[in-house]
Protein backbone atom coordinates (compact mmCIF):
# COMPACT_ATOMS: atom_id res chain seq x y z
CA UNK A 1 0.00 0.00 0.00
CA UNK A 2 1.31 3.43 -0.97
CA UNK A 3 1.74 6.25 1.52
CA UNK A 4 -0.38 9.33 0.78
CA UNK A 5 1.16 12.78 1.10
CA UNK A 6 -1.26 15.18 2.73
CA UNK A 7 0.98 18.15 3.45
CA UNK A 8 4.62 19.03 2.88
CA UNK A 9 6.26 22.28 3.88
CA UNK A 10 9.88 22.83 4.81
CA UNK A 11 11.93 25.93 5.61
CA UNK A 12 13.71 27.64 2.74
CA UNK A 13 17.09 26.90 4.34
CA UNK A 14 16.44 23.14 4.63
CA UNK A 15 19.87 22.40 3.14
CA UNK A 16 21.46 23.71 6.35
CA UNK A 17 19.12 21.84 8.71
CA UNK A 18 19.12 18.47 10.40
CA UNK A 19 15.74 16.77 10.03
CA UNK A 20 14.25 14.50 12.66
CA UNK A 21 11.29 12.42 11.52
CA UNK A 22 9.19 11.45 14.54
CA UNK A 23 6.63 8.67 14.25
CA UNK A 24 5.14 6.63 17.11
CA UNK A 25 5.46 3.29 15.31
CA UNK A 26 7.53 1.74 12.57
CA UNK A 27 5.42 -1.23 11.48
CA UNK A 28 5.91 -2.01 7.77
CA UNK A 29 8.24 0.91 7.16
CA UNK A 30 6.32 2.09 4.08
CA UNK A 31 5.31 5.49 5.47
CA UNK A 32 8.77 6.13 6.90
CA UNK A 33 10.41 5.24 3.59
CA UNK A 34 8.01 7.56 1.74
CA UNK A 35 8.72 10.40 4.19
CA UNK A 36 12.48 10.03 3.75
CA UNK A 37 12.11 9.75 -0.04
CA UNK A 38 10.21 13.05 -0.05
CA UNK A 39 12.66 14.81 2.28
CA UNK A 40 15.66 13.70 0.24
CA UNK A 41 14.16 15.59 -2.71
CA UNK A 42 14.86 18.88 -0.88
CA UNK A 43 18.35 17.82 0.28
CA UNK A 44 18.45 18.44 4.05
CA UNK A 45 21.78 18.44 5.90
CA UNK A 46 20.91 15.13 7.60
CA UNK A 47 17.90 12.93 8.35
CA UNK A 48 17.25 10.80 11.44
CA UNK A 49 14.18 8.67 12.19
CA UNK A 50 12.82 8.44 15.74
CA UNK A 51 10.02 6.09 16.85
CA UNK A 52 8.57 4.67 20.01
CA UNK A 53 8.03 1.12 18.85
CA UNK A 54 9.43 -0.75 15.86
CA UNK A 55 8.84 -4.12 14.27
CA UNK A 56 11.88 -5.98 12.91
CA UNK A 57 10.23 -6.16 9.48
CA UNK A 58 9.81 -2.38 9.38
CA UNK A 59 13.41 -1.81 10.45
CA UNK A 60 14.67 -4.19 7.77
CA UNK A 61 12.56 -2.59 5.02
CA UNK A 62 13.56 0.92 6.08
CA UNK A 63 17.27 0.06 6.21
CA UNK A 64 17.13 -1.59 2.79
CA UNK A 65 15.71 1.59 1.28
CA UNK A 66 17.69 4.16 3.31
CA UNK A 67 20.83 2.66 4.86
CA UNK A 68 22.20 6.19 5.36
CA UNK A 69 19.39 7.22 7.77
CA UNK A 70 19.79 6.24 11.41
CA UNK A 71 16.82 4.78 13.30
CA UNK A 72 16.34 5.56 17.00
CA UNK A 73 13.66 3.54 18.78
CA UNK A 74 12.63 3.06 22.38
CA UNK A 75 11.61 -0.58 21.84
CA UNK A 76 11.65 -3.35 19.25
CA UNK A 77 8.74 -5.72 19.60
CA UNK A 78 8.39 -8.78 17.40
CA UNK A 79 4.89 -9.47 18.70
CA UNK A 80 3.43 -5.99 18.21
CA UNK A 81 2.65 -6.32 14.53
CA UNK A 82 0.90 -9.41 13.25
CA UNK A 83 0.76 -9.50 9.47
CA UNK A 84 2.31 -6.01 9.38
CA UNK A 85 -0.67 -4.49 11.16
CA UNK A 86 -1.12 -2.97 14.58
CA UNK A 87 -3.97 -4.66 16.42
CA UNK A 88 -6.31 -2.30 18.24
CA UNK A 89 -9.87 -2.44 19.53
CA UNK A 90 -12.78 -1.28 17.41
CA UNK A 91 -12.65 2.09 19.17
CA UNK A 92 -9.11 2.57 17.86
CA UNK A 93 -7.43 2.21 21.23
CA UNK A 94 -4.44 -0.06 21.46
CA UNK A 95 -4.47 -1.86 24.78
CA UNK A 96 -0.80 -2.81 24.54
CA UNK A 97 0.17 0.78 25.30
CA UNK A 98 -1.15 0.42 28.84
CA UNK A 99 1.27 -2.32 29.82
CA UNK A 100 4.31 -1.44 31.96
CA UNK A 101 6.67 -2.35 29.11
CA UNK A 102 5.14 0.22 26.79
CA UNK A 103 4.93 2.83 29.51
CA UNK A 104 8.70 2.40 29.94
CA UNK A 105 9.18 2.61 26.16
CA UNK A 106 7.15 5.82 26.09
CA UNK A 107 9.38 7.35 28.78
CA UNK A 108 12.46 6.42 26.72
CA UNK A 109 10.84 7.95 23.63
CA UNK A 110 10.20 11.24 25.42
CA UNK A 111 13.78 11.24 26.70
CA UNK A 112 15.09 10.66 23.16
CA UNK A 113 13.12 13.66 21.91
CA UNK A 114 14.49 15.78 24.78
CA UNK A 115 18.01 14.62 23.94
CA UNK A 116 17.64 15.55 20.27
CA UNK A 117 16.23 18.93 21.27
CA UNK A 118 19.19 19.56 23.55
CA UNK A 119 21.73 18.48 20.93
CA UNK A 120 20.20 20.09 17.85
CA UNK A 121 18.26 22.97 19.38
CA UNK A 122 16.27 24.77 16.72
CA UNK A 123 18.21 23.31 13.80
CA UNK A 124 15.82 20.45 13.15
CA UNK A 125 12.20 20.62 12.04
Amino acid sequence: QMAIEYYFKVPLDIEQRDVLIVDPMLATGNSAVAAVDRLKEVNPKSIKFLCLLAAPEGIEHFQQQHPDVQIYTAAIDERAFGRSRIYCTRTGRCGRWLTPRYATALRHYVNLIKLFSAVYGNTFI
